[in-house]
């Protein structure tokens, strides 16, 4: 796995961090031409990106990662945004959340190269910090922070149709939370509720939409980054009382 900047104890960092799945060894491979932290990161074809993220403010670069480590700026985009999730369907990465000056930006775009983005379709509640994910060709926006504070919406966005859609509502609002999915189920790790991080684990069901306590992770926390490799879930880093440096592993029961 690759970790590429974030936030520590120091502020942004642009190490890019490569951790191996065996034992957790984590091995500093490159660093980042633009540190960011709040970025979206997907992988589109041989490459990672790293999209927008802030520093002293909102930035709107796309690095592009290769699996060795090497790290280059290779466009921007539309406008600056942080707080955003970036999520791979089919041959494209999709952008959703985030904004810039504290105001949340609905436009959901679409790159095939990292370099032009188009606008495919419109949340019908723009959000920051949402957990998002990818299953069936639809990508879930789950929770997030608005500018009346964190939302308990579910909404859904059909890259096909451009269409957005309100499916249902979670027990309670979350922002700041994981998204991963796990043999085509749908799961939301951690997060922020009233601004205090959460170990609880939901389980969504893309049917009905119904959310339900699935598990708990080993200590309350957000933010982290989510991975799936070979059916196995990981959450990296994150936050608690202060940045986590913790890899936690979520398998199925």
């Amino acid at each position: 796995m690759l970790i590429a900047g974030g936030l520590g104890p120091v502020g942004t960092v642009g190490t890019i961090e490569r951790i191996a799945v065996a034992d957790g060894h984590s091995t500093v491979v490159g660093r980042l031409p633009d540190p960011v932290h709040d970025a979206g990161g997907a992988t589109l074809g041989p490459w990672h990106l790293v999209i927008g993220g802030g520093r002293t403010t909102q930035d709107g670069t796309v690095q592009r990662i290769s699996t060795e480590g090497r790290a280059t700026a290779i466009g921007a985009l539309p406008a600056r945004r942080a707080d955003l999730v970036a999520v791979a369907v089919g041959d494209e990465v999709i952008v959703v959340g985030g904004g810039a000056a504290g105001r949340a930006d609905p436009r959901v775009l679409a790159t095939t190269d990292g370099a032009r983005f188009r606008t495919i379709a419109s949340l019908q509640l723009a959000v920051r910090y949402p957990a998002v994910a990818e299953l069936a060709g639809r990508v879930w926006v789950v929770g997030g922070t608005t500018s009346a504070g964190d939302t308990r919406a579910i909404q859904v966005v059909d890259p096909a149709t451009g269409t957005t859609r309100i499916v249902a509502r979670l027990p309670r609002s979350l922002s700041h939370a994981t998204a991963v999915v796990l043999d085509g189920r749908l799961f939301i790790a951690g997060g922020r509720h009233a601004g205090s991080p959460l170990s609880t684990i939901l389980e969504i069901d893309p049917r009905s939409g119904r959310a339900t306590v699935a598990g708990r992770l080993p200590r309350s926390s957000s933010d982290a980054a989510g991975v799936v490799l070979a059916g196995v879930g990981y959450l990296l880093g994150g936050e608690s009382t202060g940045p986590l440096a913790s890899v936690v592993e979520l398998r199925l029961a």
